[in-house]
């Protein structure tokens, strides 16, 4: 009946653990959420007429941190152009695109930048859009993926724990099971 209960605290331990690894990279997962709320144009079903545009700005862009802007739109076959212009008018970034668009370029000046969305196709165009210093791209050009990977990891240990102590329980009923019957059926000075 021991190895039933080592089972047991194993599942627990792993269980335990598990949370905790989710909590801690869940909670810098909402920190890094919190600056990009603050940090962060979003536009939200916003409709753009054929050959009409809308802007989006970017107050406080920091030189040196990747700037990005993501598009999406409907219907997917509308035809767009994005162009981001730095606070002295000169354009950073041109894109032509249909559907979604992600781009990114490292300001080299402080200041407002402005992201003009243009439809260039015939029928009107909704987008979503966001213009900001993503936390999830680092200065690098890279994906930060190491905060997604630890809530996946936290994940996983308590799939694994709930799985180790369902396996222990089980275990420990069939060992009740097999020392009842012994002690009933055979004899009792086992």
């Amino acid at each position: 009946m021991k190895r039933s209960y080592v089972i047991l605290i194993a599942g627990a331990v792993i269980f335990i653990a598990g949370i905790a690894i989710f909590q801690v990279y869940a909670n810098l997962y909402n920190l890094y959420g919190d600056t990009f709320l603050n940090e962060n144009t979003i536009v939200k079903n916003s409709t753009i007429q054929p050959g009409q545009s809308i802007n989006i700005s970017r107050e406080t862009v920091k030189a040196g941190r990747n700037l990005s802007l993501v598009v999406s739109s409907e219907p997917s076959d509308g035809m767009l152009r994005a162009e981001t212009n730095n606070p002295e008018g000169i354009i950073v970034s041109n894109n032509k695109f249909r559907e979604q668009l992600f781009t990114t370029f490292k300001p080299e000046i402080n200041g407002k930048y402005t992201s003009k969305i243009t439809n260039l196709g015939t029928t009107p165009v909704t987008i979503n859009a966001v213009v900001g210093q993503l936390p999830i791209i680092n200065e690098n050009d890279q994906g930060r993926l190491d905060l997604l990977n630890g809530v996946l990891a936290g994940i996983f240990a308590v799939i694994i724990g709930i799985i180790v102590l369902i396996a222990g329980g089980i275990i420990l009923i069939k060992d009740r099971r097999k020392f009842k019957t012994t002690r009933i059926g055979g004899d009792s000075r086992q």
